[in-house]
């Protein structure tokens, strides 16, 4: 399905710079046929700083999804920490980024035959 959802990212991309997503609400959302529906992205850590594939750092904490609608959504709730960024890069250099605080209050609806339910890719 074609669609990025509600996308908050990419943060961490750029090496020594620092993104901050605080205090956000998302309410009342109906998003059909895409390919994702509440998206967090963030980019890994990064060996060879400075760099623009990961590697910054910051926050992201009080965030609310709440009353959000899916149908047909290949990915309905995705938090990627590890956003375009090689899985081993990432298990060697976790994103210094911190994810706190996020809430999904009354989510429903139905996910593609594509889905994989709730997707969450945490290097630590």
């Amino acid at each position: 399905c074609p669609g990025h959802g509600i996308s908050v990212g990419s943060l961490g991309q750029f090496a020594g710079e620092t993104d901050i997503v605080q205090n956000v609400w998302v309410e009342n959302v109906v998003m059909a046929n895409a390919q994702n529906g509440a998206r967090i992205k963030v980019f890994g850590g990064n060996p060879s700083p400075p760099s623009t594939a990961g590697g910054g750092t910051g926050f992201f904490k009080n965030v609310t999804f709440t009353n959000f609608h899916v149908e047909n959504v290949d990915n309905p709730i995705l938090i990627d920490q590890c956003y375009m960024t090689a899985a081993n890069v990432c298990a060697e250099f976790p994103s210094t980024l911190i994810i706190s605080d996020v809430h999904y209050n009354h989510v429903f609806g139905t996910a593609s035959k594509a889905s994989k339910g709730v997707v969450v890719h945490l290097y630590k």
